[in-house]
């Protein structure tokens, strides 16, 4: 399996993630070496869906998705997606300039309109208001409704976030929209009633515990680690070390789970013994973890992230499922795994 330039580039860096969990403080740091055990689980496909739109040929507005190859710029599948509280799939089609939306039971059910090809991320609210990220080129976040009427429009770029490409992830929270900004901060550009906000900065991703921040990252001896800060002081309050008989590529995703569980989603790869310049294998380990980054279980799926650059493969529901948006040559599938224990 080829492995991307931007994937090899991404492993020699140690970025810092976070998730919202649960978490009753607990001043003892940990290590756990043992993640070798695999939760027998399945996926439900939610989706399969193939390509149309971009290099793959023209779409005829059904629930295909775009992709572009690259031959002069970098290849793109759908950058990103979310799941709603109602249980709607939004899949973002930016090739097709568009938001696809799929019902619980995977069918069609409507396309709405993007004025650009340049988004990157989107969120939901509870509300049904859609979140669309433009990092490099509009450098804005876009409002838009249901019928994709824009509601408004907020620059990202100012205090706490000096360029759109240094936004890494966005996080509805309780009190406000936040960008996450180089993998270390997150600024709140949205206040709890979507206007503009106080651009407030706190460390980390948020951990639903006020004052609380959850980081990870790569410990550059190819395995991971996650740890729990007090946003305060720095304090270390736990910290769990991930290593597994891979070599941890890269923390593709880190998430709560709503039932005070957290999601870790790690790609891990093998270097071929023939070929030390080529991945052997590759697969994505996802870890369930209790408040006190304890494992309660592990998921492999054979799904990795491919040449076709996505801004987020994994997304975590409330209820406890997890979400992956797996590209192939063949089209889409969008999985739904729930751990069991």
């Amino acid at each position: 399996m080829r492995t991307p330039a931007w994937i090899l580039a991404a492993a020699g860096l140690a970025a810092l993630l976070g998730a919202v969990l649960a978490f009753t403080r607990w001043p003892q740091a940990q290590a756990d070496n043992s993640f070798t055990a695999q939760t027998p689980t399945s996926p439900v496909t939610w989706i399969e869906v193939g390509w149309a739109g971009g290099d793959a040929g023209p779409s005829n507005g059904d629930g295909r998705l775009g992709r572009l190859d690259g031959d002069e710029s970098a290849p793109e599948g759908p950058m990103s997606f979310t799941v709603s509280s109602f249980g709607e799939l939004f899949v973002l089609d930016q090739v097709n300039e568009r938001i696809a939306v799929y019902g619980p039971d995977g069918a069609f059910l409507q396309a709405i309109p993007l004025p650009a090809p340049t988004f990157q991320d989107l969120e939901v609210t509870d509300s049904g208001v859609l979140l669309v990220l433009d990092r490099l080129a509009r450098r804005s976040l876009l409002l838009l409704g249901a019928d994709g009427k824009m509601l408004g429009e907020e620059a990202i770029e100012g205090e706490g976030v000096p360029e759109g490409g240094a936004v890494t992830g966005m996080f509805v929270e309780p009190d406000g929209v936040f960008l996450e900004v180089g993998h270390q901060t997150r600024v709140r550009l949205l206040d709890r009633a979507l206007a503009k906000g106080d651009r407030a900065k706190r460390s980390g991703r948020p951990t639903g515990e006020p004052g609380l921040s959850l980081g990870a990252a790569l410990d550059g001896a190819g395995g991971a680690a996650l740890w729990l800060e007090d946003e305060e002081d720095g304090t270390i309050l736990a910290e769990r070390e991930l290593v597994f008989p891979r070599e941890v590529a890269r923390i593709a995703w880190v998430e709560p789970d709503g039932l005070g569980h957290l999601v870790a989603a790690l790609h891990l790869w093998t270097w071929s013994a023939e070929d030390p310049r080529k991945v052997a294998h590759e697969e994505s380990v996802i870890l369930v973890l209790d408040p006190w980054l304890g494992r309660l279980a592990e998921i492999r799926s054979p799904y990795v992230a491919t040449h076709w650059e996505q801004f987020r493969e994994f997304k975590v529901s409330e209820d406890g499922a997890i979400h992956q948006l797996a590209l192939s040559e063949d089209g889409v599938r969008l999985l739904r795994w729930r751990a069991t224990w």
